[in-house]
């Protein structure tokens, strides 16, 4: 009892004096995401101003449910739970016990930021896969729009080579086209 009590103490301790460096990763890491999601934003605003709403939204939702997984991931990993750490919090104090404390902090940070990043990444892909199908249906809506109109010159064409254009038929189909160019 008295050996699990002072692990205990210990790993306390060694959190505590630690805490500092997690904190400063922890600021690190998400400083990384609002950079990241306003670039996307910029260089969607002008062209496609509706997509910045699910830019923003899973911003917020990354934000969220990445804060504090730096701390928790060190909490998960700085345990008792873990063999090598443990054995490293059982050495007799001294430099050797100094160095591998450092050693393992260092290995559990750099894998917590490796986490962290790997978690945002899943985010970002979301959008950019959400952000590609999106340009994707847009621009076949554009084809198809462009494919009708072609369709509509071509016909206009043949109309015109052989003297039968009906230009009431083509004022009637351009006066909601204009009238919405005048609303505008």
């Amino acid at each position: 009892v008295e050996a699990h009590v002072d692990v205990d103490a210990v790993l306390a301790e060694f959190r505590e004096n630690i805490k500092s460096d997690v904190d400063n990763l922890e600021k690190k890491c998400m400083d990384t995401i609002s950079p990241l999601f306003s670039d996307l934003m910029k260089k969607t605003k002008n062209k496609f101003p509706d997509l910045v709403e699910i830019i923003e939204n899973e911003q917020r939702k990354a934000e969220y449910q990445l804060k504090g997984s730096v701390l928790k991931y060190v909490k998960e990993h700085l345990s008792k739970n873990d063999s090598q750490f443990l054995s490293v919090l059982k050495m007799n104090p001294g430099k050797a016990k100094r160095d591998a404390l450092d050693a393992v902090t260092k290995r559990v940070l750099r894998s917590a930021e490796n986490d962290f990043k790997r978690k945002l990444k899943r985010y970002v892909e979301y959008v950019l896969a959400e952000f590609t199908k999106r340009l994707d249906t847009r621009i076949t809506n554009q084809e198809e729009q462009m494919n009708r109109s072609i369709e509509k010159m071509e016909q206009l064409r043949a109309e015109a080579e052989h003297g039968q254009i009906n230009i009431e038929a083509l004022k009637e189909s351009c006066i909601p086209v204009m009238e919405s160019a005048e609303c505008i």
